[in-house]
């Protein structure tokens, strides 16, 4: 029988939900499949609690004894954002808090270590650009072992399981690529006539019609176009900017997992820092002596705070800001999206397909599955993981675990043919009904610009400061983004 796992945030009404995705171990406490298992929990903190921080506890023994106790900053989440600003600040003699809902830290950065094959990422996958990228140094540094994914290692098969040749993989690929240079070319005509921005997919569409293709050539572009810029960005062609959806840096030298997990990465950040968990914040009040921070079971005070809550989270106005946030930056918040990026992890009884790095389906119009992950490039074991993106996964997050395994099993064998077995176990991501991010990450719609971003990171006074990847000008919906934000409103924190 498939043990399935949803992670999704669960109710605390629900009964005994699972909270290990590759075992039948229940989470007494209620609350789901939003937190890590114990066996995650303690091996994570294993290396932290020495340096005076507990995954369990509640609030800090001096916030505790004095309830007037102010801090010098309250960090609101314990991403990687707000892990590097209390991390910095810290550093600097400050006394900081910070404040997470999830009983575990990291965000919408979450490793399950709770399999023996090895650690399944369910949320941030890669490190990307290794030059210069801040994350690639950091794992220099403290001897995180990384690994190197080779695009180039790829098959792709299409709706009739017949595996494409390089030839024609070559052939679509610069199809696509003409298309889009068309499309540019396109936009720059009509921003230099000062035509109002409009949907990425309707002068995609246009273009596509100017030209004579065959139902199938159709299919194959609509999947180039899912993984060279849906995936890219978490949303559908008809939902990015025509002008502004490719404002962000590229990144340069290639990308790369972590095979130990990227849990890693906000477990070493986290050290030594005042971190209390399950602290589900309602309200931000800004007054004349600082800020208080009111949660479900306390408030917190301080001469100023640091927000780094998802922009999704921002936009369903889960917490409260008295007096009310600017109306430029509420108007950027409103402007931006909040794109997904789903997952199904698969656990298989033995390695089916070939030893490439990705594996991609070229067979559906809606781009379901249409990438794959060979995790046991890495793992060393039968693990591969299907992406979602795009209205695609906001569908598949209305569906139970069973039912989305059971579509992406049935791609499995168009792409392999009918002798794949049943997965032994199955995690689905579902990062669009996680109260705590509403969402995967960042993107431009069509009428928002890069200078929301802006607008968002903006200070609010000198009391109220924003960091996260949808505070990047250029680096948005990466991990190393929210690292730098974080960084950078640290450093603005101590200049005030």
């Amino acid at each position: 029988m498939i043990r399935f796992h949803q992670m999704f945030a669960t109710s605390h009404k629900e009964q005994c939900p699972p909270i290990s995705p590759w075992t039948n171990v229940c989470d007494p406490s209620g609350l789901g499949s939003q937190h890590l298992t114990r066996r995650s929990a303690l091996k994570l903190a294993s290396g932290l609690v020495a340096a005076g921080w507990s995954p369990f506890g509640s609030r800090s023994a001096a916030a505790a004894a004095d309830e007037a106790t102010v801090f010098d900053c309250v960090v609101i989440g314990a991403g990687v954002a707000g892990l590097a600003a209390a991390r910095k600040l810290h550093a600097a003699n400050q006394r900081v808090v910070v404040l997470e809902a999830r009983d575990r830290i990291g965000g919408r950065v979450w490793t399950d270590m709770s399999s023996p094959d090895g650690p399944i990422e369910l949320g941030a996958q890669w490190i990307h650009g290794i030059h210069g990228n801040p994350l690639a140094k950091l794992c220099a540094q403290i001897g995180i072992q990384t690994f190197t994914t080779n695009y180039n290692s790829r098959i792709v098969i299409g709706a009739d399981g017949r595996r494409w040749t390089e030839r024609e993989a070559d052939e679509r690929e610069k199809q696509f690529k003409s298309i889009r240079r068309e499309v540019h070319k396109l936009r720059k005509q009509l921003r230099a006539n000062k035509v109002p921005d409009q949907p990425l997919g309707r002068v995609w569409s246009d273009v596509l019609a100017s030209r004579t293709l065959n139902a199938a050539d159709s299919e194959r572009l609509a999947f180039e176009a899912n993984i060279e810029i849906e995936h890219e960005y978490g949303a559908d062609l008809s939902q990015l900017s025509l002008y502004e959806y490719d404002q962000d840096v590229s990144e340069q030298g290639g990308d790369m997992v972590l095979p130990s997990g990227y849990a890693q990465i906000p477990a070493w950040l986290a050290r030594g820092l005042d971190i209390q968990l399950r602290e589900v914040v309602q309200s931000v009040t800004v007054n004349a002596n600082g800020v208080e921070v009111r949660t479900e079971r306390g408030v917190f005070r301080g001469k100023c705070a640091l927000v780094t809550l998802p922009l999704g989270v921002l936009q369903a106005g889960a917490v409260k800001f008295d007096p009310p946030l600017p109306e430029k930056k509420l108007a950027a918040i409103r402007r931006l999206g909040s794109g997904r990026l789903d997952k199904v992890c698969l656990r298989f009884p033995r390695t089916f397909w070939p030893e490439t790095h990705l594996l991609n389906f070229a067979g559906s119009s809606t781009g379901e599955f249409a990438e794959w992950i060979n995790a046991a490039a890495f793992l060393q074991a039968p693990v591969l993981c299907g992406y979602n993106t795009g209205t695609a996964a906001a569908r598949f997050e209305t569906k139970p675990a069973a039912e989305v395994t059971a579509a992406a099993v049935s791609t499995l064998r168009t792409m392999f043919g009918r002798d794949v077995p049943e997965p032994q176990s199955a995690i689905v991501t579902q990062w669009g009904r996680d109260p705590y991010a509403l969402g995967a990450y960042s993107h431009l719609p069509p009428g928002a610009s890069a200078q929301d971003f802006s607008l968002l990171a903006e200070p609010v006074g000198r009391q109220l400061f924003f960091a996260g990847e949808a505070t990047s000008l250029k680096q948005n919906a990466t991990v190393h983004g929210a690292l730098l934000s974080g960084e950078r409103e640290a450093n603005q924190i101590l200049q005030r």
